[in-house]
């Protein structure tokens, strides 16, 4: 039989290889720099507008088959859409960046906030980026102005990064501001 001291019906040994793997396990396996520079962002088209929001920071995309327009809300709040037995509050980003599209509104970008579920509705998807590669410092000329603090980085395309805490503080402001229930 084993003559190692036990710990709590473990053995000594036993106990440094958890101690070990707990430790292992207790490392980030990359930093928050890594993962934003790293992570896949999904690029959506809004006007003239290309818009890459990273793919962690989405509960799912949905298309937006119908919204149910609300009486007298802001001009950035598009409608209420209905998605598996949820009814969503769908935010127009265009109109929330100052660029309203001649398109309609096609694809939920569902985002979680406080444990509430909120769309960012865009008219076009265009896919995905793999590796983001920051490659240029200035804002491309088809962004809306009110779009830009919400922007931390732009490719070499020509696609701007949301900086979506950025952009759900001002919708939070917003919602307080006009007295509209907060995404």
């Amino acid at each position: 039989m084993n003559d190692q001291p036990r710990v709590n019906s473990f053995t000594a040994l036993e106990v440094a290889l958890l101690r070990r793997r707990a430790s292992t396990l207790a490392r980030p396996v990359v930093n928050a720099h890594e993962l934003a520079s790293s992570a896949e962002l999904l690029v959506a088209r809004v006007g003239a507008a290309r818009y890459a929001v990273p793919l962690h920071e989405l509960a799912s995309v949905v298309p937006l088959q119908r919204l149910a327009r609300i009486p007298n809300a802001p001009p950035w709040v598009a409608g209420l859409a209905h998605d598996h037995g949820q009814i969503l509050t769908v935010v127009d980003l265009g109109a929330l960046t100052g660029e309203r599209a001649a398109e309609p509104l096609r694809f939920g970008l569902l985002i979680e906030v406080a444990g509430e579920l909120f769309a960012l509705g865009v008219p076009e998807l265009e896919g995905l980026v793999k590796q983001w590669a920051a490659a240029a410092d200035t804002i491309p000329a088809g962004v809306p102005a009110r779009a830009r603090p919400f922007i931390d980085a732009i490719d070499a395309r020509g696609v701007c990064r949301l900086q979506m805490p950025r952009l759900l503080t001002e919708l939070a402001r917003l919602s307080s501001s006009q007295g509209t229930p907060t995404p």
